[in-house]
């Protein structure tokens, strides 16, 4: 935290609290604010119980208004065009060594064996770099909205993944001047969607197949199976 003067202070609690940082204009105190939660970030990475990837740490950051990333590798998918398509999996810190290490022959080659490549490779999937100079343009730009979108993302964090631990993010919202996590209720949630149910049928002839499907239908879509579109040309299966 070389650019702020945290007058020892461990975390933004006692921070914000310090008569001393109360003149601060609010650039520096979001400044400052962004410097603790990467610090937090840092914690729970390296910490029991919590142990963050890197990848989820690093993801998190950006839509907070944090440039600063945590070192480490992440995983890679790169393929060219060649005498069919060269596709590799490969795991390296960023998308320049991940590139390099396309072209080293060892290592998994999920594709073909005899191959020449006839381009640059094109990446699959795998972590954008980030510009460590550049603020993420969804990130808040006060102190308020920072604290709240910190807090939301921890309590998302509890239910959805990685599933942390309530003990461990209190205590993390509490250095932050934060409340607790609230006690969980349950919801039924329901949205429109368009499916396509199916049910495979062992039958006599269509007639009969038909016979049993609507039946199964009526008995409550009993072993019917639902593709439901996303928006992206991909499914979703689902189970009833």
């Amino acid at each position: 935290m070389d650019t702020i003067t945290t007058h020892g202070h461990d975390t933004w609690n006692d921070w914000i609290n310090d008569p001393r940082n109360a003149t601060a204009d609010d650039l520096v105190k979001l400044g400052a604010l962004r410097k603790f939660i990467f610090a937090a970030a840092e914690d729970g990475h390296n910490s029991e119980p919590m142990k963050l990837t890197t990848e989820w740490v690093n993801k998190k950051l950006g839509p907070l208004g944090v440039t600063d990333r945590l070192d480490g590798d992440s995983v890679y998918t790169l393929e060219a065009p060649a005498t069919g398509i060269y596709r590799r999996q490969v795991v390296a810190p960023n998308r320049d060594a991940a590139a390099r290490a396309f072209a080293n022959p060892s290592g998994d080659l999920v594709a073909i064996a005899n191959y020449t490549l006839l381009a640059v490779p094109t990446f699959v999937s795998g972590p954008e770099d980030p510009d460590p100079t550049a603020v993420h343009p969804d990130a808040p730009t006060t102190v308020t909205g920072t604290l709240e979108k910190f807090r939301e993302g921890l309590m998302l964090a509890v239910i959805a993944g990685p599933r942390l631990c309530d003990h461990g993010v209190n205590e993390v919202l509490a250095d932050f001047g934060l409340d607790p996590i609230p006690a969980r209720k349950e919801f039924t949630v329901t949205r429109p969607a368009t499916a396509t149910a199916t049910t495979t049928v062992t039958a006599y002839d269509a007639a009969s197949a038909e016979r049993v499907a609507e039946w199964r239908w009526e008995n409550g879509h009993t072993a019917y199976t639902a593709e439901l579109a996303d928006g992206s040309g991909n499914f979703v299966v689902a189970e009833r």
